[in-house]
């Protein structure tokens, strides 16, 4: 068998290992395990579903290290007592049980194993611990389950410099909602900064499936068929899916059990971190693409076509680097994302000619700019340089001389009104609107209904949403309605020599009619015949 790495054999060949069985076996990797060690390099955090083994690997590939390689100085910090304990008992058993020569044990206490004859030590401690000093030397790193942290920010610090010229740093863990863990997640996809990113969903894990009988049939929901689909999986993986997700939820409403099983066991890294209010968006069909090209800030996924109508919602900032500016380009008839522009340092004049340029370039485009806060000036400049009756007006009130009709130019976003802006961009959302941009994607999966207010989680941008749901206004605008089919209020034939109801004889309506200017008028109305003259 060829190994990934060399650490790789003495853990399979010299390692015991209780399995999720609880059955003392050689410490064989999985494939999981062995795709990781492929893949590993020196700076790593590992977003994983339950149970998938990397904790267990990388203790063993810490205890290779002491046992194999002179001053090791291998460090382990869960986010626990009782999971401190754990690992503290792990490696111990490996010690107790190893194959082969017994490595000579110095101290052995309760955070720490020395292993003079390598001038090695492990220490396995619990984040926030004041045992473990800053001052210390550590080629090794392991965070075990670091979004549980209570204060990851400030662990990191404290190890930092000590870890400064480590050999390995793994980040290791399941998710725990929006916090500092899923903030170097993210930062980590994006290829920013020295960490990579791996990620093991839950399929993964060949442990994961069910047999089936002869002839079962295994109830799913219409996401379920399209989890399915897209990461073709098979029927036996999908029972054991339905069968975890049901041991979560106590009833088939229940939405916290739900998210907890999502955040347990993701299938994607944006499921996978859940927050404390409802996720508002539920589908998302987003296609990772290759922009045809890139200028500056825009990335452009298509270019115009000629006979295709565009739609551009446009969302401003203040430019000054706390939160983004971003120019959003939908096509209407294949309802599709295929363009976006993002920059923090983009002010409201900028954006304006940004959107105008734009706008120009997708066959004069329909503009649909919030007019809120910075808005009201990007407003101003835009309809200065851009065909007015290319740009959304808001309806005007019932007194039309309150307001000008230059100054309803924009979207005014309320408290009232950003509901129906984002329920329409979910609408075309579950019509199928596809998305291209991966932050795109990434806020519409975080935003949230937190008890009743539309927002974005502590820590998270919303641009991006705002300026899709800005675009689906323009969408909603421009989409031809349905033919309107004329209905003619046809009169009840009628004898008119016959009293009118609820009169009993002719002469009795007719004398009512001639009293009464009003009544005469609605009988008039259905009865033109039967016009009556006063007095």
């Amino acid at each position: 068998m060829i190994y990934p790495r060399a650490c790789d054999r003495v853990i399979q060949h010299m390692f015991m290992i209780v399995n999720k069985r609880a059955i003392k076996v050689p410490f064989m990797l999985n494939p999981v395990q062995l795709r990781y060690s492929s893949l590993a390099t020196t700076r790593d955090i590992i977003l994983k579903a339950r149970r998938e083994g990397f904790s267990s690997y990388v203790k063993g590939e810490f205890l290779t290290a002491c046992i194999t390689e002179m001053n090791t100085r291998a460090v382990i910090l869960s986010h626990e007592q009782d999971a401190t304990q754990k690992h503290l008992e792990t490696v111990k058993y490996m010690i107790k049980h190893m194959q082969g020569a017994q490595p000579e044990i110095g101290y052995n206490s309760k955070n720490e194993i020395s292993f003079p004859k390598m001038d090695s030590t492990i220490y396995i401690g619990t984040a926030g611990s004041k045992e473990f000093g800053r001052g210390d030397t550590i080629t090794h790193l392991h965070l075990s389950e670091p979004a549980f942290y209570p204060d990851l920010k400030k662990t990191m610090a404290g190890v930092g410099e000590a870890a400064a010229h480590a050999k390995r740093i793994v980040l290791e863990s399941t998710a725990n909602g929006f916090n500092r863990f899923q903030k170097l997640v993210s930062k980590a996809a994006k290829d920013l900064g020295s960490f990579k990113l791996h990620f093991y969903p839950w399929f993964d894990d060949l442990d994961n499936r069910l047999s089936l009988q002869e002839g079962e049939r295994v109830v799913l929901l219409d996401e379920d068929v399209e989890r399915m689909e897209m990461y073709h999986l098979t029927m036996e993986q999908m029972k054991w899916y339905v069968n975890k997700r049901d041991d979560y939820m106590e009833t088939s409403d229940d939405m916290e059990g739900k998210k907890l099983f999502e955040q347990e066991y993701p299938t994607t890294i944006e499921e996978a971190f859940i927050s404390t209010g409802s996720k508002y968006f539920n589908q998302v069909r987003y296609e990772e693409m290759k922009p045809a090209r890139v200028d500056g800030k825009l990335i452009i996924y298509r270019e115009p076509i000629q006979e295709h109508r565009y739609a551009v919602g446009v969302d401003y900032s203040g430019g000054i680097g706390q939160d983004y500016a971003v120019v959003q380009v939908f096509d209407i008839e294949d309802l599709e994302q295929v363009a976006v522009y993002r920059d923090c340092w983009t002010g409201p004049e900028d954006l304006s000619h940004v959107a105008a340029r734009v706008g120009r370039m997708y066959n004069d485009a329909y503009l649909v700019p919030e007019y809120n806060n910075h808005g009201r000036l990007g407003v101003d400049i835009l309809k200065r340089i851009y065909p007015v009756w290319k740009i959304y007006k808001r309806e005007q009130p019932a007194n039309k001389s309150i307001v000008k009709s230059e100054n309803i130019m924009g979207y005014l976003t309320t408290k009232s009104s950003k509901p129906y802006m984002c329920s329409t961009l979910k609408l075309y959302l579950r019509r199928g609107l596809r998305i291209h941009h991966s932050q795109t994607n990434h806020e519409l999966h975080a935003f949230e209904d937190f008890e009743g207010t539309l927002q974005a989680p502590e820590g998270e941008f919303d641009d991006c949403v705002i300026g899709a749901s800005l675009a689906a206004i323009g969408i909603r605008r421009l989409i031809e309605p349905k033919e309107v089919v004329e209905v003619v209020e046809t009169k009840p034939s009628i004898d008119f020599s016959q009293p009118i109801y609820p009169f009993n004889t002719v002469e009795e309506w007719g004398d009512y009619a001639s009293q009464n200017k009003y009544a005469m008028r609605t009988i008039s109305r259905f009865y033109p015949e039967r016009r009556i003259a006063h007095g």
